[in-house]
C-alpha cells in the first residue's frame, strides 16, 4: 500500500503497476494525462514524460543507455532561491560544456577537448566562429561581409572595422601619443612643448622648436588612437600629434584665418598664427581650420609639425 506525507488529491485515476522483469508503470489520469515509466531489463527508455491524452506527443524523454535529452518546449533550470545550471559530460564523463546562472558564465572545452562556438545562418552557412584550439575569432565569409562594431556607452559606434572595405573606422578625430607631464597645469588644447627632463609642459616661448604638439580632448574632438598609454606613477597627458585638435589660440595680435600656419606663443598654452617662415622652420604646430579673427580661442587644428 502506498503512503503519502500530505494529502492528495486526484481527479481521475492513479495507477501502479509493477510487473516481473521490474518495471514500474504509473499513468495519472486527469484532464491533461501524463506518464511515468521507469525501464526494466530489455528495455532502452529510462524515464519518459508523455501527454497521453493530447495525441500522444512527448514532452520530455530521457534515453537510456544513450544519455539523450528530447524536449519539445523548453527547458528552465532554477528559479526563486536557486541559481540554475546545465552541464553535459562527454563519453568519459568529464564536463564539456558548462552553463552558470549564478556567475553568468559559459564555458565551453576543457578536459582534453578544444572549446569552439559556431554560428550559423538560415542557410546552414558557417558566419561566426571562436576556435579555442586555434584561438582564432572568424566572422563573415559564405557571400557575407562581417563588420565589428564597437558602441560607447550611448550605443554609438566609435570604432567599426569593415571586411567589405576593409578599413578601420574611428569616430574620434586624432592620433595621439601619451607624455609624462612635467607640471599639473596641462589642458586639453594647451600647446605643449619639451621639457628638460623629457616630459612635456605648457609652451610659453613664441616660435618654439621644442613643440611636441596639442593636448588631446578639447572641444568636440577626441583622440582616436593613443599610442604608449600606460599606468605610471606620474601624470601623463595624450598629445596630439596628427589628425585633427582643438587647440587654445592668441589672435590678439594676428588675426587667424582659416589655412594659417600656426606656432606657439608667449601666451602659455596658445598657438598664434606663424607669420614668420624663417622663424616658424621647425616651430610649426599645424593648419587651422577655421579664423579667430581677435582675441583667445578654441580652433580647430590640422595637427602637422614641420
Amino acid at each position: 500500500m502506498p503512503t503519502f506525507d500530505e494529502d492528495v488529491t486526484v481527479n481521475g485515476q492513479i495507477t501502479i503497476n509493477k510487473t516481473g522483469d521490474g518495471a514500474v508503470l504509473l499513468n495519472l489520469a486527469s484532464e491533461r494525462n501524463w506518464e511515468f515509466r521507469q525501464s526494466g531489463s530489455g528495455q532502452s527508455t529510462a524515464l519518459e514524460l508523455a501527454s497521453v491524452g493530447g495525441g500522444g506527443n512527448k514532452s520530455l524523454i530521457i534515453n537510456n543507455p544513450g544519455g539523450r535529452v528530447d524536449v519539445a518546449e523548453s527547458i528552465r533550470a532554477g528559479g526563486p532561491n536557486r541559481d540554475g545550471r546545465l552541464t553535459l559530460l562527454n563519453s568519459n564523463n568529464e564536463p564539456i560544456i558548462d552553463l552558470q546562472a549564478e556567475f553568468g558564465h559559459m564555458d565551453l572545452g576543457g578536459s582534453s577537448q578544444r572549446g569552439r562556438l559556431v554560428l550559423r545562418d538560415a542557410a546552414g552557412n558557417l558566419v561566426i566562429e571562436l576556435s579555442a584550439g586555434s584561438g582564432d575569432i572568424s566572422l563573415g565569409g559564405s557571400g557575407k561581409d562581417s563588420d565589428i562594431f564597437i558602441k560607447n556607452g550611448a550605443g554609438n559606434t566609435i570604432i567599426q572595422l569593415s571586411a567589405a572595405s576593409g578599413d578601420i573606422i574611428l569616430e574620434n578625430a586624432d592620433c595621439a601619443e601619451e607624455f609624462d607631464c612635467s607640471t599639473d597645469d596641462i589642458e586639453p588644447g594647451d600647446v605643449v612643448v619639451l621639457a628638460d627632463c623629457g616630459a612635456v609642459c605648457r609652451s610659453a616661448d613664441a616660435f618654439d622648436k621644442r613643440v611636441v604638439g596639442i593636448a588631446s580632448g578639447a572641444g568636440a574632438y577626441r583622440p582616436g588612437i593613443v599610442l604608449d598609454r600606460r599606468h605610471a606613477g606620474t601624470r601623463r597627458m595624450p598629445v596630439a600629434i596628427a589628425g585633427k585638435a582643438f587647440c587654445k589660440v592668441n589672435a590678439a595680435t594676428r588675426p587667424v584665418r582659416l589655412g594659417d600656419l600656426l606656432t606657439t606663443s608667449s601666451t602659455p598654452g596658445h598657438a598664434m598664427k606663424a607669420d614668420d617662415p624663417v622663424r616658424a622652420f621647425g616651430a610649426v604646430i599645424g593648419k587651422a581650420l577655421a579664423p579667430l579673427e581677435q582675441g583667445v580661442g578654441l580652433v580647430p587644428v590640422l595637427v602637422g609639425l614641420q
